[in-house]
């Protein structure tokens, strides 16, 4: 689906909040953006925007990190500002502009997976920079199409894997992801209004893509990995023994949901009580199984972060820009 007018966007995530979307995030992913707020070594106080707030998950993490700051969000949907005063009633809130800022106001800026959205990125980066002041910063959080993640790979294994009349798009992506790109192409985006890249931190390059992929249904992981699809004899061999991989995982991550009615809610938590373990336990021993899977698949994901965060070669970028 492609929004081409503003109140197509408004209407189709309008619909999407009013259906929970985007309510929380993983405590890992709120503290990794955390840590990266906190190395920027921002000043201690100043004027910030949360560009596409949603609902405010991140607002709430900014204000973390930005405690003494003048915090504000702007979204297109009104249903997702409501929800985002609940969360964090101590910021401003308003509807994001068509007309620009009314001129420079902001010191910072922060967006969290909402360029990959907009239907047209170069006007989207020029309000942007209407808003910031001549010295400024920001920083943007994005899927990445740089090349040599799993993701990028996967893609070019699958018939039209990456649709390049669509902004270079990954075939399993979202209906709302309207493009997938580059660290050079948004640095291109930006330098045109004086932003230069200072720092640049990935994500995801490949345990970090195994964690999100298994934690989807078998239905989806069937769909998206395709062997039908492979471009040729080799990818769909590789395709097939992937894809049986990827269920395995996926089986031994959901083993207590099987087994045990009311699983689900205790498997979402970032963190299992002993008390909900031995719950969990009790209903079905198997249940050992599933815990040290995630506990594997949360430590290697934490160290491929720690270890490679500054390898482009990820499906997620983290991009902070100066202008001075």
């Amino acid at each position: 689906m492609s929004l081409s007018t503003s109140s197509e966007s408004v209407h189709f995530y309008n619909e999407r909040y009013s259906d929970g979307y985007l309510q929380s995030w993983p405590r890992a992913k709120e503290n990794r953006v955390l840590s990266v707020l906190q190395q920027l070594h921002l000043p201690q106080a100043g004027k910030s925007l949360d560009f596409g707030c949603g609902s405010g998950v991140f607002t709430r993490v900014l204000r973390q990190a930005l405690p003494h700051w003048d915090l504000a969000g702007t979204d297109i949907s009104t249903v997702a500002l409501r929800d985002a005063e609940k969360l964090q009633p101590d910021c401003r809130f308003f509807s994001l502009p068509t007309n620009g800022f009314g001129g420079p106001q902001y010191d910072f800026l922060f967006s969290h997976h909402v360029l990959e959205h907009v239907p047209d990125i170069s006007d989207t980066v020029a309000l942007i920079c209407s808003g910031m002041k001549a010295k400024s910063s920001m920083l943007h959080i994005l899927p990445c199409g740089n090349s040599g993640s799993f993701e990028e790979q996967l893609c070019r294994r699958v018939k039209g894997g990456i649709d390049t009349t669509r902004e270079n798009r990954f075939y399993f992506e979202d209906e709302a992801h309207l493009r997938r790109l580059t660290t050079e192409q948004l640095s291109r985006l930006f330098a045109k209004h004086g932003f230069a890249l200072q720092l640049a931190y990935y994500a995801n390059q490949f345990y970090g893509a195994i964690q999100w992929i298994t934690e989807c249904n078998k239905d989806w992981i069937r769909i998206f990995i395709d062997p039908s699809s492979a471009l040729d004899t080799i990818s769909y061999h590789k395709l097939y023994r992937l894809k049986r991989i990827l269920l395995f995982i996926n089986t031994l991550r959901r083993i207590p949901l099987v087994f045990f009615k009311g699983a689900e809610w205790r498997l979402s938590k970032d963190r299992l009580s002993l008390i909900d373990a031995a719950i969990l336990l009790a209903g079905n021993p198997m249940s050992i199984v599933s815990f040290a899977a995630e506990f594997v698949i949360r430590q290697v994901v934490d160290r491929e972060w720690r270890k490679r965060n500054r390898d482009p070669k990820g499906s997620e970028m983290y991009l902070y820009f100066t202008r001075s």
